[in-house]
């Protein structure tokens, strides 16, 4: 919906989707044929785990934007390398995929929709939400954060982990079963 062009980086899952909104004049890098280059693939699978090679992989194709699955496991470090990078900002997240934009590519979207608080990084994020506890400055900004990506997606579970998660920390018990009540499957026996 935001119409954005140049070359795209994505996970092979989103490739097939890339090439049916975009068309074939304008294929993915990658797709679940295993499609594109030789070169692309082997990039991209250094660059999943070690961020020099993500470097190398972004100016090799100039990528203007990304679409990624969010990070599934330990070595699934792509999306989190990303979006810790300043020049790149994340627009769009919920648990079936993240949208990222390289700021230079598109600046009035980044400042526009761009997230500060939220990211795909589960350590960076706890301890954000950690902090949130103790300064009610952030605990607003996160909170508006975590509601914009639970209303923008009918696939939330991540942000209202988060959100039932804050609010049980306040101790409010009735908002993290109510609304939140996936954050109080993972803490309950």
């Amino acid at each position: 919906s935001l119409r954005l062009d140049g070359p795209v980086l994505n996970t092979f899952h989103y490739g097939g989707y890339i090439l049916w909104i975009r068309g074939e004049m304008h294929p993915p890098l990658l797709d679940g044929r295993t499609s594109g280059s030789r070169i692309f693939r082997s990039q991209f699978a250094r660059a999943s785990a070690d961020s020099a090679a993500l470097d190398s992989l972004l100016s090799t194709w100039g990528c203007t934007h990304a679409i990624l699955e969010p990070p599934r496991g330990a070595g699934d470090r792509m999306a989190m390398a990303l979006a810790a990078r300043p020049d790149w900002t994340l627009v769009f997240a919920d648990d079936a995929g993240l949208l990222l934009v390289k700021n230079e590519a598109f600046g009035a979207v980044a400042a526009a929709r761009g997230y500060r608080l939220l990211s795909p990084d589960y350590a960076v994020l706890g301890a954000r939400a950690m902090a949130a506890t103790a300064d009610s400055a952030l605990r607003v900004r996160l909170t508006a954060e975590l509601e914009r990506a639970s209303a923008e997606s009918p696939w939330h579970s991540s942000a209202s982990l988060w959100l039932g998660l804050l609010a049980l920390a306040d101790g409010d018990a009735r908002q993290a079963f109510g609304q939140h009540a996936c954050a109080v499957c993972l803490v309950l026996p």
